[in-house]
């Protein structure tokens, strides 16, 4: 029975992180729920979540000298590592599932069809909100060095035009969207 916990606490963690939990490495500045108004003490809570939480994205690490090779040579700045494993990992997978959807499995067969539930859960409950909220941040500003040429061009692109479209989303649809209309729109 305790092991049936474990692995319900496990998958728990995996479909809905918990995100009560401060970042121990940050700079907490609890001034900013001392100076706000009443009103909008659950809102500044979220934001300081949002500022000062732990960074769950990311399902699977890659060992340390890794993460720190690929901070210092290919992204701008090293809190984006999260993103970046992200994107991996959601690359990673719809590749590996469309390799087996397109080329193990028979076609037209149950077994064929049988392949839509692990790739729907996986694809949509445990990496769709972690993906979509890592393309937000990426929509906003690049990952990579510009250093890298075109090689950053293409790999800040690669979530915006060719990962969005496994979400339904259309290539350069959500920058469209999301940045021009929606932040041109609320500045003016």
């Amino acid at each position: 029975m305790r092991s049936f916990f474990a692995l319900f606490k496990f998958v728990k963690h995996i479909v809905e992180p918990d995100m009560s939990s401060y970042d121990p490495s940050c700079e907490i500045d609890h001034s900013l729920l001392k100076n706000c108004k009443p009103h909008h003490r659950e809102a500044v809570e979220l934001a300081m979540r949002d500022l000062y939480g732990r960074r769950m994205e990311a399902i699977i690490r890659l060992p340390a000298p890794v993460e720190r090779w690929i901070c210092d040579t290919l992204l701008n700045d090293a809190r984006d590592l999260r993103l970046f494993l992200t994107f991996m990992q959601v690359t990673l997978w719809l590749g590996f599932s469309s390799y087996v959807q397109l080329v193990l499995l028979p076609k037209d067969t149950r077994w064929s069809y049988l392949w839509l539930a692990p790739h729907m859960v996986i694809t949509w409950v445990i990496l769709g909100q972690r993906f979509i909220l890592a393309m937000h941040y990426a929509a906003h500003r690049p990952l990579f060095k510009p250093s890298l040429g075109l090689v950053a061009s293409a790999l800040n692109a690669f979530p915006l035009t060719i990962l969005s479209n496994f979400y339904g989303m259309p290539c350069g649809a959500y920058y469209l969207h999301h940045c021009i209309m929606h932040h041109q729109a609320s500045a003016a």
